[in-house]
């Protein structure tokens, strides 16, 4: 039977068909080039006067902006005389002068345009006269003459800027035309590309149907006849009288097919013999004889692990020592029973020399004469054995320390240390003073580096076998098995020190500080939760004495505790009945000792321990989340305190009132502030609100926005213990505050230092330039007094003027024009 029906007028060669397709398709892929050739060069034209076009608008938007700076620093110059002003004048200028010449410099303008420029450039010099006189302007002139200057000069730059703005708006007109033609180029070309296109899609469409019927036909009668062959049909043959390389194709088809018939017998030979082996296997196959030498390996055994089945090696010799037992064991499990099964897990050696993890299923092949060997059906399970470290590695640790975690810590508790010279377990358990600060300064990616900086260093610190664990957030524990009281201290101390270098997070320094609580137990009452829970409260009362201490367990801390939670519970009472006073200390001027205004203080008398220190219930208020209540309370308290003065025919005074960081997070506290007013009467001017330095430059985005609000009710803000914290100058500058408080420990620096402290008068200098207010806080002694007085310091508060005092006392000082309560009052 034949499939190919040879036709005389189809002898001509498939290489010549093709040639002549090829030249056919050729033809459209010509036109397509010549198309995007000139559509290129047209829009390259194009974009050449685009670009132009854009230019010249950049450099007149320019010369417009610098003539702006002129004028703006020309009225800074005026009122001010700064020197920085006067470079900033004169560079404007020449920048000016360089914008000028470039514009004209650029490709040709249009006659408009020229006109423009030209008068722009004479408007420019005769404006000359007035910027050298400002340029040469000397400092506190008369107001008069500044205004005259300011009125001459403003209104001669406004000429050169209005001619500049209609260059740029003709100019604008411009390159948007131009924008507009580029984009019907391109969409023309597109078009034009793609009728092109479609003519050489529709002769490639032709040209392949012809070939189709040509080529195709033969191919598939030579795919259905390769069909037939692979199923055991060798009777067909193709037919071989057609002059083309088809015919050659059927000819080769034809060798191939009787080639294959001989080496089929030869492979149902071979299948049969291995078909015993093939039907047990998984990734590959070993059969070992009962001597115990391995006689066939399949290829994927010899190539991974240089297994040699033609010398027969013995296959203890791969498997791992430790692992030799269990195998010895499988082995005696299948024994001379025909047919028996058993499995095993072992290393094997691998050919790179690395161990790696199998499973292996033994059975008894001995009695098959095909096979005369036990069989193991061998499979790679390193990845599985990995993976399941890798599981309980990360159960046990936390993901961005690599330490460990509460889990691991829990199990280590539960198998107590086989050597040891003390019968107690000793913990370490550590919070970072300020993390948060961190976080919202330089963002959670700098906090991640700053817990696995620190982790790292508490680890360095301690013995190799201790335990550092993370305990979540910025807790962390050290555990020390088989550690007394004693040792655990030095312990301790050790880890603080390692803590206390400075470390670098995104160009920022950073100083850690970290409070630490000691707990002792020992092995055989060693529990998870007493450990931490001793070892955590006795961080929380280092926390009380301070940032960067240390303190050890004891029992009566639980006692103090249930007593600083009665005390919690105390203040919320006394804040929802009332119970709470407001003092009020006043701020004096130094140049007369007249009250300028007062700072009110909450004051908690408490029934049963006397007064509070407000070092305590204020803290505590920030615990239990009462601090915005009470900020409330002290500040609806003092805005009606200073109107009643006020409506007793006294001076008003400015009072002011201390608003924590919480606060600021409240972003309703601007409305709050204006509620108050309203309910009060006080007018916003006479209020002032204190924030500490820390808590208003570390403050978010949002929390600047609440400032700002605040300020702009006509409210005056305070920066309170200034010196404290970290500001920069120019960070300080970009914040609407009005006044700042220099921190009472830089004024005690002046107690036995008539001569001055260099600190202080750097900040008095520096208030002065940013143009704020300064108070000093804490004076006690005239020297300081006479010391701030010298250095123009011109208000300031303390126990040398008078200490916190009721509100009568307050309106005794302003009758007598004051700044001092009465003789008992001076410390």
């Amino acid at each position: 039977m034949t499939l190919f029906q040879a036709r005389p007028r189809r002898s001509r060669k498939l290489r010549t068909r093709f040639r002549v397709a090829s030249l056919v398709l050729l033809a459209p892929l010509v036109a397509v080039a010549g198309v995007s050739a000139v559509a290129l060069g047209l829009t390259r034209s194009s974009a050449q006067s685009l670009d132009n076009a854009e230019q010249q608008d950049q450099h007149i938007e320019a010369a417009y902006r610098h003539v702006d700076d002129v004028r703006v620093l020309g009225a800074a110059l005026l009122a001010t005389g700064a020197d920085d002003e006067r470079a900033g004048l004169l560079a404007a200028e020449a920048a000016v002068d360089r914008e000028l010449r470039i514009i004209v410099a650029l490709p040709p303008l249009t006659a408009a345009q020229q006109a423009l420029v030209a008068r722009a450039e004479s408007d420019w010099q005769s404006s000359a006269p007035l910027r050298q006189q400002v340029a040469a302007w000397a400092p506190k002139q008369p107001l008069d003459l500044v205004a005259s200057v300011e009125d001459a000069f403003t209104s001669a730059l406004k000429g050169v800027t209005g001619r500049i703005d209609t260059l740029r708006a003709d100019n604008g007109i411009a390159v948007a035309a131009l924008r507009d033609a580029s984009a019907g180029l391109q969409t023309t070309s597109l078009v034009a590309v793609g009728i092109a296109l479609l003519v050489g899609i529709v002769a490639a469409l032709a040209v392949s149907a012809r070939l189709s019927r040509t080529i195709l036909r033969p191919v598939e009668r030579l795919h259905a006849a390769t069909d037939r062959l692979a199923n055991g049909e060798h009777t067909e043959v193709l037919a071989t009288d057609r002059d083309d390389e088809l015919a050659g194709l059927a000819r080769a088809f034809n060798s191939m097919a009787d080639r294959l018939v001989e080496r089929q017998r030869a492979v149902d030979l071979r299948e049969r013999r291995l078909a015993a082996l093939v039907e047990n296997a998984s990734d590959g196959i070993l059969v070992v004889s009962a001597e115990g030498t391995v006689v066939f390996a399949t290829p994927s055994l010899r190539h991974e692990f240089g297994i040699d089945d033609k010398q027969s090696e013995s296959l203890a010799e791969r498997v791992h020592p430790d692992d030799l037992e269990n195998v010895i064991r499988a082995w005696g499990r299948v024994g001379a029973e025909p047919g028996a099964s058993s499995q095993a897990e072992a290393r094997l050696l691998h050919a790179d020399g690395s161990w790696r993890h199998v499973w292996a299923k033994l059975t008894n092949r001995l009695a098959d004469p095909a096979v005369a060997g036990v069989v193991f059906n061998i499979t790679d399970v390193s990845e599985r054995h990995e993976y399941e470290q890798q599981l309980t590695w990360q159960a046990l640790h936390d993901p961005l320390t690599g330490l460990a975690n509460r889990e691991l810590l829990r199990r280590r508790l539960e198998h107590p240390p086989a050597t040891g010279t003390s019968p107690k377990h000793s913990l370490l358990y550590l919070d970072f003073d300020d993390f948060k600060r961190v976080n919202d300064r330089l963002g959670h990616a700098s906090g991640d580096s700053f817990l696995k900086e620190v982790g790292a260093r508490i680890a360095q610190a301690v013995r190799p076998q201790d335990l550092v664990v993370r305990i979540g957030g910025d807790e962390f524990a050290v555990l020390l098995e088989a550690t007394a009281a004693r040792q655990a201290a030095r312990a301790a101390q050790r880890v603080v020190t390692a803590l206390q270098a400075a470390l670098t997070l995104d160009d920022h320094e950073v100083r850690p500080s970290a409070s630490l609580g000691i707990a002792t137990v020992g092995v055989e009452s060693t529990t998870l939760e007493t450990l931490i829970g001793d070892a955590d409260l006795a961080m929380y009362f280092a926390k009380r004495r301070g940032k960067g201490t240390v303190h050890a367990f004891e029992a009566s801390m639980r006692t103090d505790l249930v007593e600083q939670v009665q005390l919690g519970e105390d203040l919320r009472v006394a804040l929802e009945s009332g119970a709470l006073t407001v003092a009020y200390q006043p701020v004096v001027r130094l140049a007369d000792g007249t009250v300028a205004g007062v700072e009110a203080l909450a004051r908690w008398e408490h029934p049963v321990r006397g007064a509070v220190p407000p070092l305590t219930f204020i803290p505590l208020a920030e615990q239990l989340g009462l601090i915005g209540r009470l900020d409330e309370w002290v500040l609806r308290q003092a805005c009606g305190q200073a109107r009643a003065w006020t409506d007793a025919g006294l001076p008003p005074i400015r009072v002011a009132v201390n608003i924590s960081g919480r606060d600021l997070a409240n972003a309703d506290l601007p409305d709050v502030v204006r509620g108050i007013l309203a309910e009060t009467g006080l007018e916003a001017d006479w209020l002032e609100l204190e924030l500490t330095e820390s808590v208003a430059i570390a403050e978010s985005d949002d929390g600047r926005g609440v400032m700002q609000r605040l300020k702009d009710l006509g409210v005056h803000l305070s920066i309170d213990d200034f010196g404290t914290g970290y500001s920069a100058l120019g960070r300080l500058r970009s914040l609407p505050f009005d006044r700042l408080k220099v921190d009472k420990a830089f004024v005690d620096e002046l107690r036995d230092t008539p001569g001055g402290s260099t600190l202080v008068e750097t900040i008095l200098e520096m208030a002065q330039a940013l143009g704020m207010e300064v108070v000093a806080e804490g004076v006690e002694t005239p020297v300081q007094a006479a010391f701030l007085r010298e250095r123009s310091c011109e208000l300031a508060q303390g126990f040398y003027f008078s200490r916190p005092v009721e509100p009568g006392a307050i309106e005794a000082m302003l009758r007598l024009g004051t700044g001092t309560a009465t003789a008992s009052a001076r410390p």
